[in-house]
């Protein structure tokens, strides 16, 4: 075998296996270590409430959201090809507001 029909070969076989990774959920998953390692803690930190807002804060499928800093973001490069219920998140009701309290955003519950 020639030397360039090799190299195609092998690079062929790596996309492959890159395409069965990515499709099968393993490089998916990769997400929240990454979310975790680059991201850190979500940072609640605020002096107003309009520094808050409602984000996801992991790179689960099913993740309703936390109080967080405007300006955090998670971090999740991998898409997610999940097929999976979630259960309905508090938000889609709007049975809270998003606060600064004590410095700290969170989740304020209208009906308690």
């Amino acid at each position: 075998m020639n030397k360039n029909l090799k190299i195609a070969l092998i690079v062929i076989g790596i996309i492959i296996v890159l395409v069965i990774l990515f499709f099968s959920g393993i490089i998916s998953s990769l997400n929240q270590p990454l979310n975790n390692l680059i991201a850190g803690e979500p940072d609640k930190s605020c002096n107003s409430d309009s520094d808050c807002t409602l984000r996801s804060t992991s790179c689960h499928v099913c993740d309703c959201g936390d109080a967080v800093n405007k300006d955090w973001k998670s971090f999740c490069p991998f898409p997610i090809y999940e097929m999976v219920y979630c259960k309905m998140c508090a938000s889609e009701g709007r049975d809270f507001e998003i606060k600064c309290i004590d410095n700290q955003c969170q989740k304020a519950w209208l009906n308690q």
